[in-house]
């Protein structure tokens, strides 16, 4: 079987293939005649549509799981950026993230964390990064309370 996932945002496509084969096929609009762009990705590709600069790009990703993972309810991180860290709270819970400790964006996270509630999450960094994490009024915080 083919299994692959699809995130898509008003900036951009992504597509992350786990198992088999899947091909993209971009048509494009030249001077009023149809071109197509077709891409074949293999496991552990990653393609990206930016609707921005309207180009396809496939990169080869050494832990495809990276990107896949919320299909099980799980975050997994492979020396991914703190920054990444951030970003997925935000985009999974909907919720702001405050970042109280600059030195964190230097550090990368390596691991997998169920996705059961935010709270959970949050308590499960903070013992994990040794470092105070905590949510107020819809907002993660990193680092001391200022």
């Amino acid at each position: 079987g083919t299994r692959f996932v699809v995130a898509n945002s008003e900036k951009d496509t992504r597509v992350g293939l786990e198992e088999g084969k899947v091909s993209i096929q971009k048509i494009n609009n030249v001077n009023g005649s149809l071109a197509s762009e077709k891409h074949t990705m293999e496991p552990n590709d990653m393609a990206h549509f930016s609707r921005k600069v309207r180009s396809v790009s496939i990169q080869k990703k050494p832990n495809i799981r990276i990107f896949t993972s919320w299909i099980d309810n799980e975050l997994v991180l492979d020396s991914s950026p703190f920054r990444y860290l951030v970003y997925r709270i935000q985009q999974i819970y909907g919720v702001d993230v405050v970042v109280n400790n600059k030195k964190l964006y230097e550090r990368t996270l390596t691991g997998r964390i169920k996705l059961k509630d935010l709270g959970y999450l949050t308590q499960s960094v903070s013992e994990v990064m040794k470092e105070e994490v905590f949510l107020s009024e819809g907002t993660v915080y990193f680092g001391e309370n200022k």
